[in-house]
């Protein structure tokens, strides 16, 4: 199992490059990470942090998409 990375700030920084590089809209995003619209909104506006759990399962998804290392 990988280890959560200490900064959300670097996730989230990832995600947005992911949407912005993948011209997603925040719906389609929200979609493929298995979240509500709201909840993507927040992240990329910086109005709140996802909960540890989901933090992990963006990383693993920014891993398997090549946009975390």
């Amino acid at each position: 199992m990988s280890r959560i990375l200490k900064d959300p700030e670097k996730i989230l920084a990832a995600l947005e490059m992911y949407t912005y590089e993948k011209q997603l809209t925040q719906t389609e995003l929200a979609k493929r990470l298995g979240v509500s619209l709201p909840a993507v909104n927040g992240w990329l506006l910086g109005k709140r942090e996802p909960r540890r759990f989901i933090l992990y399962r963006i990383q693993k998804f920014l891993q398997k998409e090549g946009f975390l290392k």
